[in-house]
């Protein structure tokens, strides 16, 4: 006998009125798979009990009802309302039993899942738990509420983090039980969340494991969703190929065992033509979308095939067919509910962008009016701003980001407009109106990005929102070549202001109110605010859930909601520059790198054009800085000298051009430009053919070279006061202690104890050189030096590090991203004489996440890091130099610098001044000069004795001249 009709016979005894028994069996048949003909019949039965209900008590009576009501559910799929009807009655019969409540409230919280009632279903589902958990019910009733709840969470909301949470309590309760079905359904969910987070080890990890749990047990519906979610895995690592196989394996297992999951059979279809579309088989894509779209019409699908639609659109956009993507897409905006405005408004979004396109392959400027009627329908969809701003208050990941769109339209019509300019380039008013359009745009943008928490979240926002600042720069650039108008200068440098390194001035803002806080309590709430803000993808969810109102609070203190309140830097940064210094400001977009230029007298504007010629010149350039062992190769000395030569003419030499009597240059670098220093650009080409890297004509000789973030960090840098703890900390890790790790960096201790003598610094290495000790004195000094190992985590920037001393067996601790979140530092300079510290994940507008922001980040004012990974020997040389020239002779932190490479330079042979040697270390950040000198100085005791002999001989001086006077008079 079969275990299904086990399973039918147990149940119909239980539905016997004979037995008056309780019907608690909504779990059990979760995870027994009752077909249609079963459930017929025991429809039938249990319609036989409620016929006879006076012989039952309430609560049977409704345990009853509900039972059908769950029977309905199975069986009529896309149409709830008689099972909805069944649990109306169950509660009208004012139930007692706790267990029977939780029971209807759990198929209530089913019935509003399928429903897309996300609100009510949480509802239910919740209050069906409360019941449970009441009547002390079976754990795994209680295990089912909590999975249910994960996947409203994570399916409805696409919170992932809570559905973790939940899944992990389902998961608990269930752990030590022998329930494979039940266990394989929590590992998919669980391998669906990490696989949306990114998390691609784990994911891939959990559906394996949820895929040999299923190996020995019938349930084709748990093996195809594996199959689904290990398809999807391969889907993002780009194995299309496979992910197919997946995805046909799953279609195989619903068919042949008569599975009548057409939705997931329609994901299935849908599936494919995604893969296929991404292998550019068009063809076969569209045979399979037209499959999905089927299949969705034969059985009530219809909410779903909108997507279906669109995505056929898309293949015909992509065929270069906008007539067929035309009518898909409108085909898709009938199939969607009226209601459901926001989806609507995605679906004309598309449109416009399809006549844009249409426009742009056929020039014809019927299509750009079709195009901006179409966005201004979606506009008009999106205009219910407040059900999209509820958004912003979830905890908001790229599932609910790629939803967020209520600004592309308008980012588009501005787009649009740019491209009526450039059809009729005459008439200035489509610029202004491109303006106009993007700053919309924008102020909808700011609007939702200040009720975000998250860093995290955050930098999804700022990706998601490149595009505008790009119109912005384009739009206003044409308009001051049409005008001449120096007001579109300013406009253009308030607008571009907000679009660098945002999250970073922010958090060091944070700092700074978390600085002056008295209130330790308070204080303290601040600090796990800010810790949650940075570390929502490492820490406890709920953690973060907890302090979440308290991140927002924090950023609305300070200020942070008025972020759209950016200064105009040309005023701003006037007036603090000094005469001889020049700031440079690059903004990097797709084919255009736009350029303001201020210092104290004028300013200036600039656009260069990213063509092949610009990209090949920097990949040879910054390949060639890393390339020191072939200096002596004649053609990598030529193509060092082209690629160096051309960067400065195409990128500097315009812009210097215009200003005289300079020696200080800060640059603040975009995009590509992050990775390279500027002060090794060749100005001249050498009349010299023979490699000879010492008598090149740098950058560097010309003028002293900083870099900063962004304008608004140089400006708050300039303007705070000066770190008053001239306390230095010089940390170095033992040789020794890097066997495991294949690193050398045998002078670390040599470079440190250098300087410790030098500037009468505090030096730790060995055991008092630890991660330990560092994260509990570090807020005592105001220099602090790390003399040390680092590295870069390509996956995850909150797993760079540096390597301390420890008593571990592999003989050093790492110092992460994340550990220095948790510091507050009172430091003018960073010193990070380690590798690539200044290197890192690239971030567009937000800049590169190195260790060298984490400090910044944290407290210091200043820091010096290096691009690549450094030279031993040069890393000890330019560091005391440098200490020699910034401690002892009081110079600022980049003419120091400057120095100790120009002597670096000037002591090499010709072939070891190659920059790979001198050029990786760069200065970011305040440049100030020292505030205090130190009375260890050497410099200082000299300085006191000078003094001492010339207050000696004016004295002398002055009894000389007394006794002369007296002598005088006598006479």
């Amino acid at each position: 006998m079969s275990n299904k009709l086990l399973a039918l016979i147990f149940c119909l005894l239980l539905c016997a009125p004979l037995y008056g028994q309780r019907r608690n069996s909504i779990l059990g048949w979760r995870y027994l798979d009752i077909e249609e003909v079963y459930q017929k019949k025991l429809e039938d039965s249990l319609r036989a009990v409620i016929s006879n209900g006076k012989s039952l008590s309430n609560d049977d009576l409704a345990a009853t009802y509900n039972d059908l009501a769950y029977l309905l559910y199975l069986k009529n799929k896309g149409d709830f309302s008689q099972a909805f009807e069944q649990t109306k009655k169950s509660l009208a019969l004012g139930i007692k039993d706790a267990d029977i409540l939780g029971d209807v409230y759990f198929v209530r919280g089913l019935i509003h899942f399928e429903e897309e009632n996300p609100e009510e279903s949480l509802k239910s589902y919740r209050e069906a738990l409360k019941h449970r958990v009441r009547s002390d019910s079976v754990s795994l009733k209680v295990a089912d509420c909590y999975g249910r709840i994960g996947e409203v969470h994570t399916r409805k909301y696409y919170d992932l983090d809570s559905g973790l949470h939940y899944f992990g309590k389902e998961y608990a309760l269930i752990k030590d039980r022998d329930l494979k079905k039940i266990k394989g359904n929590n590992y998919r969910n669980q391998s669906a969340c990490f696989m949306e987070r990114g998390d691609m080890d784990k994911a891939s990890n959990l559906i394996e494991n949820a895929l040999s749990l299923t190996e020995d047990i019938n349930i084709p519906t748990l093996k195809a969703n594996c199959q689904m979610i290990k398809g999807n895995i391969r889907f993002h690592f780009s194995e299309y190929e496979n992910a197919l196989n997946n995805y046909e394996e799953g279609i195989k297992l619903l068919t042949d065992y008569f599975e009548d999951d057409f939705y997931l059979l329609w994901k299935f279809y849908v599936g494919k033509l995604l893969a296929f579309q991404n292998l550019n088989q068009l063809d076969s894509a569209l045979s399979n979308g037209k499959k999905a779209m089927s299949i969705g019409l034969k059985n009530g699908l219809q909410h779903k095939i909108s997507s279906t639609e669109s995505s056929i659109s898309l293949i015909y956009r992509k065929k270069g067919d906008y007539d067929s993507a035309v009518y898909f897409n409108k085909k898709s905006f009938d199939f969607t509910p009226a209601h459901k405005r926001f989806q609507r408004g995605l679906i004309a979004f598309d449109l416009g962008r399809i006549y844009k396109e249409w426009y742009e392959k056929s020039s014809m400027i019927s299509h750009l009016d079709l195009s901006l009627r179409a966005l201004d329908a979606s506009i008009s969809l999106f205009s219910d701003l407040d059900s999209i701003h509820e958004l912003s208050d979830t905890f908001i990941n790229e599932h609910v980001l790629n939803s967020f769109k209520s600004f592309e339209p308008l980012q588009m019509k501005s787009e649009v407009y740019l491209n009526y300019y450039y059809h009729e380039p005459t008439n200035v008013s489509w610029l202004e109106k491109s303006i106009v359009a993007a700053n919309f745009s924008e102020k909808i943008f700011w609007n939702g990005y200040k009720n975000v928490a998250s860093d995290k979240s955050r930098l999804l926002y700022r990706r998601h929102f490149g595009l505008t600042y790009n119109l912005l720069a384009q739009a206003l650039f044409e308009l001051y070549d049409r005008t001449n108008d120096e007001s579109v200068i300013q406009n253009f440098s308030q607008y571009m202001s907000r679009y660098k390194s945002t999250i970073l001035y922010e958090n060091i803002l944070l700092i700074k109110e978390l600085d002056s806080e008295s209130n330790e309590e308070l204080k303290q709430n601040l600090l796990n605010a800010k810790i949650g803000k940075i570390h929502s993808d490492l820490i406890n969810p709920i953690f973060f859930e907890e302090n979440h109102q308290s991140t927002i609070n924090l950023m609305k203190r300070v200020g942070l909601n008025e972020l759209e309140k950016f200064s105009d830097p040309v005023e701003a940064l006037g007036s603090l520059l000094a005469p001889n210094e020049l700031l440079i400001d690059y903004y990097w977009f797709d084919h255009n790198i736009y350029v303001l230029s201020v210092n104290k007298n004028r300013y200036g504007f600039h656009r260069f054009s990213v063509d092949k010629k610009l990209k090949d010149a920097l990949e040879v350039y910054t390949k060639s800085l890393k390339s020191p062992y072939h200096s002596n190769n004649q053609l990598a000395y030529s193509e060092f000298i082209e690629s160096s030569y051309y960067l400065y003419n195409q990128l500097l030499a315009p812009i210097l051009s215009e200003y005289s009597g300079l020696n200080t240059l800060t640059i603040i670098p975009d995009g590509k430009l992050n990775f390279i220093p500027f002060e090794a650009l060749v100005t001249q080409r050498p009349p010299f053919v023979t490699p000879n890297y010492r008598r090149l004509d740098y950058l560097i000789n010309l003028m002293s070279i900083s870099y900063s973030p962004s304008i608004d960090i140089l400006k708050y840098l300039k303007t705070s006061t000066n770190v008053e703890n001239s306390n230095s900390l010089i940390i170095s890790i033992a040789n020794n202690d890097l066997k495991n790790n294949n690193s050398t960096i045998g002078g670390a201790n040599s470079e440190a104890g250098k300087i410790s003598r030098m500037i009468s610094g505090t030096h730790k290495t060995g055991s008092e050189g630890t991660k330990k000790k560092f994260l509990e004195e570090s807020d005592q000094y105001g220099i602090i030096h790390l003399a040390t190992h680092g590295f870069v985590d390509a996956k995850n920037p909150l797993n760079n590090g540096v390597l301390f001393n420890s008593n571990r067996p592999s003989g050093f601790d790492t110092l992460r991203s994340k550990d220095i979140y948790s510091l507050s530092l009172k430091t003018d300079l960073v010193f990070l004489s380690s590798c690539q510290s200044g290197f890192g994940e690239l971030y567009s507008g937000e800049g590169v996440y190195s260790l060298a922001r984490d400090f910044m980040i944290n407290g210091s004012n200043s820091v010096l890091s290096t691009l690549w990974p450094y030279d031993d020997n040069s890393a000890e040389k330019i560091s005391v130099e440098f200490y020699r020239e910034f401690f002892q002779n009081g110079r600022k932190k980049n003419e120091s610098l400057r120095i100790a490479k120009l002597n670096y330079i000037s002591s090499s042979d010709e072939l070891s001044a190659h920059p790979f040697f001198w050029a990786g270390p760069i200065l970011i950040g305040d440049n100030k000069a020292i505030y205090q000198v130190n009375m260890g100085h050497p410099t200082l005791w000299v300085l006191l004795l000078m003094a001492v002999i010339s207050f000696t001989i004016l004295w002398l001086w002055n009894i000389g001249s007394i006794r002369m006077s007296m002598y005088m008079n006598i006479g």
